[in-house]
């Protein structure tokens, strides 16, 4: 890895001091008062990486900017183009924090979101966020060799349509089956993202016995398949239509959600 190198400063109270610096790394300056951190942080190093972009561009562009003063030293060497941040800002009030004083807040937000990892609470597992093609390739490493469904969820709540409207509804769509849940409690598989329960029912919409549909949870049936690698396109059309579906039936689904069951009760839950 190279180094920025910079020898012979002797800027403000620097001593005529030589530095090695790595590049692509994160580097704190730190010590007491009046050691020279400004100096060699903002008078030398960004005044010099400043001062050598602008002199690569061309003298009209120039003209429009304000260049930094050469600093006090013998040399310096691999210095990229500079930034800095302002340490002071006059605008306080009660309710600023460090991010906002020095105006990072909006920089460490979209880092946070571009880099972290959400972790879910209550299993202190990674959450994702899965289009039909990552969500099939999640299904195909958990369950490769079973056979199971791709199902839409239906909450209970916030359902845009009810009863024999719902039920239309799911016929028109060419949807002819559902499958309603155990009444078992959930069980999370520890440090995975699967959940464990007895298999529930599976209703034929066309069955005249099925008049209505149930109250509680349950889901559509989108497709039943082997999931095997050879089935990886069919896997990611189902999910994109249990991603669609979702948000067709239920207000409750503010983002498009899709559940993968197997036939031995074992569930992936997709979004």
């Amino acid at each position: 890895m190279k180094n920025l190198r910079a020898w012979g400063v002797r800027q403000n109270n620097l001593k005529d001091i030589e530095v090695k610096i790595p590049l692509g790394s994160f580097t704190v300056i730190c010590g007491p008062s009046g050691s020279g951190k400004s100096s060699l942080a903002f008078q030398t190093l960004y005044a010099e990486g400043q001062r050598r972009y602008i002199e690569s561009l061309s003298s009209y562009s120039r003209q429009f900017l304000n260049k930094a003063p050469k600093p006090d030293l013998d040399g310096i060497e691999n210095i990229p183009p500079a930034l800095s941040i302002e340490q002071k800002n006059s605008v306080k009030t009660s309710r600023s924090t460090v991010g906002t004083t020095t105006e990072l807040i909006d920089f460490m937000r979209l880092l946070f979101e571009k880099l972290g990892d959400v972790k879910c609470p209550d299993h202190h597992v990674t959450l994702y966020s899965d289009s039909p093609s990552s969500g099939s390739e999640r299904a195909l490493s958990h369950f490769q060799g079973q056979r199971g469904y791709i199902l839409a969820p239906v909450p209970s709540k916030g359902r845009l349509m009810k009863g024999k409207a719902l039920m239309e509804f799911l016929k028109t769509e060419g949807f002819r089956r559902i499958y309603v849940p155990s009444t078992k409690k959930d069980k999370w598989i520890k440090g995975t993202h699967l959940i464990e329960n007895e298999m529930g029912e599976i209703k034929d919409l066309e069955d005249p016995k099925v008049k209505t549909l149930p109250a509680k949870d349950f889901f559509v049936i989108i497709d039943r398949l082997q999931f095997d690698s050879e089935e990886r396109g069919r896997l990611a059309d189902s999910l994109s239509l249990a991603y669609a579906t979702s948000l067709k039936v239920s207000k409750e689904n503010l983002f498009p959600r899709a559940t993968v069951l197997t036939t031995e009760g074992k569930m992936l839950q997709l979004s």
